[in-house]
This record gives structure tokens, sequence and C-alpha cells, in this order.
């Protein structure tokens, strides 16, 4: 099987360099090597991050998050993670089961950042179809360790807030996996 690159000129990425690729039940968000994020698919909640809830064919900036410098982006069904440099959770989209981590069920469709983990380490985020994981190293104020060793696990469905996974704190986590409904 050989490689080629594909190239659309018309699209706003048809110079960039995608460095990240994520996919939701009908939406895509690309990460560029520069750190910025482009949005397209369907927006039925809000899971674009536009300020509106249009469709898009074309990936569009997310302009809200520029200057960010995003490392990860993670799509769940219907909702979107992006992950900063500097340690920042963004949620955007569906919020019917309190995946978006904010203290509301009411879906949002501009980035808000998860304050629940303000100052805590994120290294890694993921999603199922509706609920967040995001792996969570040593508290920023403390020496940093290597950034893929994790030793906390939390888990943002839980009522609509963050949740420690307790059981999971005595653990290194190298990686996990999310399916649709469930994670391990």
């Amino acid at each position: 099987m050989s490689s080629s690159k594909v190239r659309i000129d018309n699209s706003p990425l048809a110079e960039a360099v995608v460095t990240h690729l994520a996919c939701g039940y009908y939406h895509s968000v690309a990460r560029t090597r520069e750190g910025q994020v482009y949005v397209f698919g369907r927006n039925d909640y809000g899971q674009l991050g536009l300020g509106h809830r249009e469709n898009r064919r074309l990936p569009q900036k997310l302009e809200s998050l520029s200057g960010e410098g995003i490392e990860r982006v993670a799509c769940g069904c219907y909702h979107t993670i992006c992950l900063s440099s500097e340690g920042l959770t963004f949620t955007f989209g569906r919020n019917n089961h309190g995946q978006l981590g904010v203290d509301t069920d009411e879906d949002k469709d501009t980035p808000q950042v998860v304050e629940a983990l303000r100052g805590s380490r994120v290294c890694q985020v993921a999603a199922g179809f509706y609920h967040t994981l995001c792996l969570v190293g040593p508290p920023l104020d403390q020496a940093p360790r290597q950034r893929i060793r994790g030793t906390l696990a939390r888990d943002l469905q839980v009522r609509f807030s963050t949740c420690v996974l307790k059981l999971l704190k005595t653990f290194t986590i190298l990686e996990y996996i999310l399916s649709s409904l469930h994670s391990v």
C-alpha cells in the first residue's frame, strides 16, 4: 500500500500540516502543527464550538482557541475536547450526560474551560459517546514528571462535574481505551 498526499485546494487546511485529527458521530476536528483548531461537519449541539448551530462543509478555524496552543483534540458523539499547552481543558457541544465537565447540563456552543481541572496537569484527553476522560499527572505546582506517566484518571461524566476515580490513585496509568459507552 502506498501513501500519498491529498490536497483539497478550496479548503482552509490546504496549506496546513494537520498533526492530530479526531472524529465524532458527524463532526471532525483537526489540530495543525501551529496549534490551531479547525472544525467541520454537523453542529446540532454546538460541537463545532463556533457560537452557533450551523453545519460546516469545509474546515473553519476555531478563532476562540487561537493563541491557546492546543496540543490534543478528541471528539465524542456530539461533543469536543481540546487540551492546551498550558494544561487547560476546553469542552463544547452536547452536555446531556455531563460530558462537558461544567456545572450545568446545558449544551455549550463555544469552548468552556473545565474549571474543576484548572491547576491540574492534564496529559491526555479522550471521549466516548457520552463521556470524557482526562489523564491527569501531578499538580502544576509540583515538579513535572514525564507527561505520558499520569497518576490519576478523572471521569467528567458523573453529575455534571468532575469525579476523581479514587481506586486509580494508586496506579500509574500509561494508556486508556474508550468505547462508545464505556472505558477501560
